[in-house]
């Protein structure tokens, strides 16, 4: 029953599309193209009254085709029907709209190669001498109407199987259900072989065997070499919709360049095109223009070094997806063409610069970036004509702005759908008036959740970035050496993540971080990672100074990352009581003890000498301690919860743990510490791990007894008599 739920559903809501886009035919230019080209609409008329016709007894049929095979062929005939009829207007409605680009690009040329304009109307009659034929097989067949007239349209069906959402631009489609099914090859679900009968057809390996002339919808299972003859059964088909791998993965393959160059332009009707991940892919032909119903490419993860210009004359394209194309560096002059593109995906390409005119693409709602261009190349203020942008929006080199009042015209303050938004300037700046101006203008909505700024060559940041009124979960500012001074962060409410890397000209980390909240809030109430890296001018970060007695800031923070701030002096926050991870590395002027953190559970402290430890917190489960000249022994204390130890470069160290201070102890490292001695009086029980490198100068012999569930040594292990050397390899 599931499955006749399924099919019904898709072969009604074909239908009711069908009805609303005979009705939208009405339209001026339509009418204006029938009479231009001396065609009669009457037909359009009569396909409708046909449909509704053989629509009103589509209840009866669904449930008598479970049982008889008559009916279920008549069922599919419709089907067929229906798959043709849309085929159809999909082609009227490109020819219309294609007049209409013309005429507002005002070119001779022709975007698309489409058919006569008198093989329409035959078209029509053909179809509907074919609905004629069925219709006279209704009453035959004894196929009774549905109480009520008109059969309203299904409810889509709930299947685990279907993450609509997931897949780009396929929302408008009442057949993405259909690929999305077929995408599902490990699934073997008997309702995707009841929907897709003979119009869908799944290849394993190399069999095409049950391959029909009405298959629309096709994957299969990709190879590490898909060879022409793998699809060559595929030349007689001629209303092919979907081509597309059902096993996608990170794994490459190669796909023969017949199928490219000779098969797949010949394919005319296909609406879904995925080629991704084939790695010998580096061209398309100029004929893939002919697929002018094509609404989904996919040629990420491919060699791809440029797409043809016939792209551009796809004129229903709606997602097109080039991610991770390395070797890309342009897009085609005329992707304003794609007025109805919706989602473009560019992201880890090597693209220079945006086309000219890309603000005409008004329907875009993923754009992965936006690459501007120098003197008259692309502007940013072509971003304020994305009104229905959503989801991540990367904006780079930003040096190219002209103007701040082209930022202002990118108009990111009213997209309230963006969530992610990375603004990055390329190079070194030469004008920080320039820059700071820019980022003021590029202020994001409110909602926005997560932002980067990265090269930014402004002295001080803008005021928005610490409005209290954001919704901002995440922030990193990397690589703005100029900057002065941090933003008041603190004051932004939902502030989970901050990273600040690579901000040479802050000395101080002073009160402005913290920023100034009210009565009822804290600063950084919701923080739970912070991270400080490359501050190479830092000297002090300075505590957040409490006027009402007991707010505390960071109550929240649960990982601290302290890297590479070499002239850091002082400035430990105290009272960290949430903290489980504290990383401090190459800080080696930072005097400090550390902070109270009771239910740490990491410790890392790397090149820091002058950060005193006296004693491990109790709960830390892994420790790892690098360039302490000077210690000797590790200061366990109460510790016995202990599971990773990794010492290195610590030159005097003499001692390790003792048998009770490290009965937890799964693993243990230790690299470069020469004067250690090993503790061969000692047993190690949890011990399962173990790496040992130019350490322990004085071993004698190595007895593994106090080792008895160890189960793994790292690269070789040495040990040493007075007289000879023995390797012990690895199991």
């Amino acid at each position: 029953m599931a499955g006749a739920m399924v099919g019904e559903a898709f072969l009604s809501a074909i239908l009711q599309a069908l009805f609303v886009r005979i009705d939208r035919m009405a339209t001026h230019e339509v009418l204006e193209f029938f009479s231009q080209w001396k065609l009669s609409k009457e037909p359009l008329m009569r396909l409708k009254t046909s449909l509704l016709f053989l629509n009103a007894v589509l209840n009866d049929a669904e449930e008598k085709q479970m049982n008889n095979p008559v009916v279920k062929g008549w069922v599919n005939e419709i089907k067929d029907a229906a798959y043709q009829a849309q085929d159809l207007l999909d082609e009227i409605e490109t020819v219309v709209s294609r007049k209409k680009l013309e005429a507002e690009l005002k070119s001779k040329v022709q975007l698309f190669n489409l058919t006569s304009y008198k093989q329409i109307e035959l078209r029509i009659e053909e179809i509907l001498g074919r609905l004629k034929f069925l219709a006279k097989q209704r009453d035959l067949l004894g196929l009774k109407e549905s109480s009520g007239g008109e059969k309203p349209s299904p409810k889509r069906p709930t299947t685990s199987l279907v993450e609509e959402s997931a897949v780009y631009g396929r929302e408008g489609d009442s057949e993405a259900i259909i690929e999305l099914l077929l995408a599902d090859a490990g699934s073997g679900d008997n309702i995707t072989l009841f929907v897709s009968g003979e119009f869908c057809f799944r290849m394993e390996a190399e069999n095409s065997n049950g391959l029909s002339g009405k298959t629309r919808y096709f994957s299969y299972s990709r190879t590490k070499f898909d060879s022409y003859e793998k699809f060559e059964a595929f030349h007689g088909v001629k209303d092919l919709r979907s081509f597309l791998p059902s096993n996608v993965s990170t794994q490459s393959g190669c796909l023969s360049t017949k199928v490219v160059l000779h098969l797949l332009p010949e394919l005319r009707t296909l609406r879904v095109l995925s080629l991704a991940h084939y790695r010998n892919l580096t061209v398309l032909p100029q004929s893939v223009g002919n697929l002018i119903q094509l609404r989904y490419l996919n040629i990420s993860h491919t060699a791809i070094k440029v797409l043809p210009d016939s792209v551009c004359t796809l004129y229903n394209l709606q997602t097109l997806l080039l991610t991770s194309c390395h070797s890309l560096t342009e897009l085609p002059t005329n992707m304003g063409w794609l007025i109805n593109l919706r989602h473009l995906d560019i992201i880890e390409t090597n693209l220079k610069e945006m086309p000219l005119l890309m603000g005409r693409l008004k329907s875009l709602q993923t754009l992965t970036s936006f690459i501007l261009g120098k003197g008259g190349g692309s502007s940013i203020k072509e971003l304020g004509e994305f009104q229905q942008l959503k989801g991540s929006l990367s904006v780079l080199k930003l040096e190219n702005a002209v103007d701040a009042r082209d930022a202002l015209e990118a108009n990111l303050r009213n997209k309230l759908h963006l969530n992610e938004l990375v603004l990055k300037w390329g190079g070194d700046t030469n004008d920080s008036r320039k820059d700071r101006e820019i980022l003021d203008k590029l202020q994001p909505h409110a909602n926005l959740r997560k932002l980067t700024i990265e090269n930014y060559g402004g002295t001080i940041f803008s005021n928005w970035l610490g409005q209290a009124s954001c919704n901002i979960v995440s922030v990193q500012i990397h690589s703005c050496k100029y900057c002065l001074f941090l933003p008041p962060f603190g004051k932004l409410p939902s502030l989970e993540f901050l990273s600040i890397v690579g901000l040479d000209g802050v000395v101080t980390i002073g009160s402005e971080f913290y920023g100034t909240v009210d009565s009822r809030g804290k600063p950084f109430a919701s923080l739970k990672t912070l991270r400080f890296k490359n501050m190479l001018q830092l000297q002090e970060w300075l505590p957040f100074r409490d006027d009402d007695e007991g707010v505390v800031a960071f109550s929240g923070l649960q990982q601290l990352y302290i890297q590479n701030c070499c002239n850091l002096t002082k400035g430990l926050p105290d009272s960290l009581f949430s903290l489980k991870t504290l990383v401090i590395e190459k800080c080696q002027q930072l005097v400090a003890s550390l902070p109270r953190v009771p239910v740490i559970h990491e410790l890392k402290l790397q090149y820091c000498n002058k950060v005193v430890l006296n004693e491990l917190p109790p709960q830390v489960l892994k420790f790892t301690i690098s360039g302490y000249d000077a210690l000797v022994s590790l200061p366990i204390g109460n510790n016995h919860c202990l599971k990773e130890l990794d010492v290195s470069d610590c030159p005097s160290l003499r001692l390790l743990p003792s048998m009770g201070e490290a009965d937890t102890l799964k693993s243990l490292s230790v690299k470069s510490c020469g004067k250690l001695v090993f503790p061969m009086h000692q047993c190690y029980p949890s011990l399962e791990s173990l790496c040992i490198r130019s350490s322990f100068d004085s071993f004698v012999c190595f007895p593994l007894e106090l080792f008895p569930k160890l189960n793994h040594l790292d690269n070789f292990l040495y040990f040493y008599s007075s007289s000879s050397s023995t390797e012990l390899g690895l199991q």
